[in-house]
């Protein structure tokens, strides 16, 4: 996935609340967890993997996701 230098900002600053980058599955389970308990709004695990491009050679998330 190529990243806008708005995705890249948002998914530092993320990482920044979240306390640390996302480098393995078990990052994205603990953000997926961590938004749930904030927001009440469920982003999967996979979901968050795509915005990050943690999975190389998928499509580009859903707007409502990016939403």
């Amino acid at each position: 996935m190529n990243k806008s230098p708005e995705l890249i900002e948002l998914c530092t600053a993320i990482e920044q609340w979240a306390g640390k980058p996302m480098s393995g599955p078990n990052d994205f389970d603990a953000l997926s967890m961590k938004i749930w308990d904030k927001t009440h709004i469920q982003l999967s695990s996979s979901t968050l993997k795509r915005i990050w491009g943690y999975y190389k050679d998928t499509g580009k998330a859903h707007r409502s996701s990016l939403d």
